[in-house]
C-alpha cells in the first residue's frame, strides 16, 4: 500500500497578480489542505529573473518570455526547475496544512491543479513549464503547462507506481508573464511544492499506492 503524506509545494511565476482570494489556483488532487484565509495562494519569496536566461528585461508578452526562457534553458546549468528552486531558496512549505491524514492514491493516475475563481486549470496568462517529482525522480515535464494542459481542472499524468516506500511528490510551475518571479506555497497530507510546487509524501505497504498526504506551496512569476 503506498501513502502519500503532504509535505511542501512551490509555485513560481513571473509577475505579482493581485492579491485575491484563489489568484493562482490550488492543487485539488491529491487534494491539499491550507491553513486558512484568503492568502495561501500568496508567493512566499519574490526575485527577479536570473541573469543565466540572458540579459535585459522580461516584459515581453507571455508566449515570447516562455519561448525565450525554453530557447535558454539548456545552456544554464540547473537541469531542472527543481534545481532552480533550490538554488534560488524557495521554501518547500508555504500555506498548507501537513498535518492530516494521508490520502488513498490507488487509483489516482494524474495531480490536479485548478482556479475556481476563473474556471480554469492554469491561469492561461501564467505560462511557463512545469514539473511533478516522487522522491529524486521527476514523473512529469513539460514547457509550457498553462498552454498545453488547458482543461479545468488542469491534470497532469503521474505515475505513483514510483514510489517505493515513503516518498515525497512534488509539483513545480514557472509563470514567465512578467519580470520579477514570485514564490508560492501549499500543502495536504503529501507533500507537495508548486511554482506551484507540489511536494507529496507517499508511503508503501504491501506494493500498490494506497494513500497520499499532500500539501502544496506555489511559486508565481
Amino acid at each position: 500500500m503506498k501513502l502519500i503524506t503532504a509535505a511542501a509545494v512551490a509555485t513560481v511565476a513571473l509577475t505579482a497578480l493581485p492579491h485575491g482570494t484563489e489568484a493562482h489556483g490550488f492543487i485539488s488532487e491529491p487534494k491539499a489542505v491550507y491553513t486558512g484565509g484568503s492568502s495561501y495562494t500568496s508567493f512566499s519569496k519574490e526575485f527577479q529573473a536570473d541573469s543565466k536566461f540572458g540579459a535585459g528585461p522580461w516584459n515581453w508578452s507571455p508566449q515570447q518570455n516562455t519561448d525565450r526562457f525554453t530557447a535558454a534553458w539548456p545552456k544554464t546549468g540547473y537541469g531542472t526547475l527543481r534545481a532552480l528552486f533550490k538554488a534560488k531558496q524557495v521554501s518547500e512549505c508555504g500555506y498548507t496544512n501537513p498535518n492530516i491524514a494521508a490520502i488513498d492514491v490507488s487509483k489516482m493516475k494524474s495531480m490536479k491543479y485548478q482556479n475556481n475563481e476563473y474556471k480554469e486549470g492554469f491561469l492561461k496568462s501564467h505560462q511557463g513549464p512545469c514539473e511533478v517529482w516522487i522522491d529524486n525522480t521527476r514523473v512529469f515535464q513539460n514547457n509550457d503547462c498553462a498552454k498545453n494542459y488547458q482543461s479545468f481542472p488542469a491534470v497532469l499524468p503521474v505515475d505513483y507506481s514510483k514510489c517505493k516506500g515513503t516518498c515525497r511528490l512534488s509539483f513545480y510551475w514557472l509563470a514567465l508573464h512578467s519580470q520579477n518571479w514570485q514564490a508560492y506555497g501549499e500543502s495536504s497530507s503529501l507533500t507537495c511544492v508548486v511554482c506551484l510546487v507540489c511536494v507529496c509524501r507517499l508511503t508503501v505497504m504491501g506494493g500498490a499506492a494506497r494513500s497520499l498526504t499532500c500539501r502544496s506551496l506555489a511559486v508565481f512569476l
